[in-house]
């Protein structure tokens, strides 16, 4: 899950300097050294510092327009696609070989496979997943990873509130699948077909996606035979499940 250890030493040779050039140019932190530590920060300015990096000031474009350490080209274009950051809040839903999966609370949601820097997520945040952080989104060659800060929100999930998230996981993976590179085009939408089987798989999901259901047969005549068949795979099954613990018996 981790980044190699020559990259993770790359990414703080590039990233800390530019906080500390953000923090002297917005006048947040007097006194900076640019090739000095992160620690010049105090810890309670970081995010204000931060916020400001990403803000209307634009500084991480101003930090490439004047180089002032000098970075090599190939390192000031690393720090050129760091523009296509995503700022925003996440459920952190699993831990998987490679990564975590961050999911947006939008609808529909995406899935992003997160690399870890130093820290594994699991010691940062925990491992009672899902959990609700806010969290920068970096381009990393042709991975993702975050900026190493990550700012949890200590709140109670609910049950519901969790069930919730896990449909908007699986659906994010139906739709797109989970995205590890700001690279790769995202996977194209899910078929209608494949679309359709999502929203049937359980009483439940039939109820809650009834009018979306009805839109596509509407939409497309030929999911109509689809419709009907998986509506009696689950009808068979079901009649097969009374039939066992009914205990029927013949003769």
């Amino acid at each position: 899950m981790r980044l190699p250890e020559a990259e993770i030493k790359l990414f703080y040779k590039l990233y800390h300097p530019l906080l500390l050039y953000a923090a002297h140019k917005t006048g947040q932190v007097k006194n900076v050294v640019l090739t000095g530590e992160i620690k010049q920060i105090p810890f309670k300015k970081l995010n204000e510092v931060r916020a400001a990096l990403y803000g209307p000031g634009d500084w991480l474009e101003a930090f490439i327009a004047e180089n002032p350490l000098k970075f090599s080209r190939e390192e000031l274009e690393t720090v050129g696609l760091w523009k296509r950051f995503i700022k925003d809040k996440f459920y952190v839903v699993r831990y998987l070989k490679d990564y975590a999966v961050f999911l947006t609370g939008d609808s529909p949601a995406k899935a992003y496979g997160v690399r870890c820097l130093y820290s594994s997520f699991a010691d940062v945040i925990g491992s009672d997943l899902p959990v609700l952080l806010e969290a920068v989104l970096l381009p990393w060659r042709d991975k993702i990873i975050y900026d190493g800060l990550l700012s949890p929100f200590n709140i109670h999930l609910g049950s519901g509130v969790q069930q919730g998230i896990e449909d908007s996981y699986r659906r994010a993976k139906v739709q797109h699948g989970i995205i590890t590179s700001f690279d790769l085009p995202v996977a194209k939408e899910q078929t209608n077909v494949e679309l359709l089987k999502f929203y049937l798989r359980t009483p439940a999901s039939r109820e809650e996606h009834a009018a979306e259901i009805h839109e596509l047969i509407q939409r497309d005549n030929n999911l109509l035979l689809r419709y009907h068949q998986e509506m009696g795979k689950t009808a068979a099954a079901s009649y097969k499940k009374h039939l066992k613990e009914s205990k029927v018996t013949t003769g």
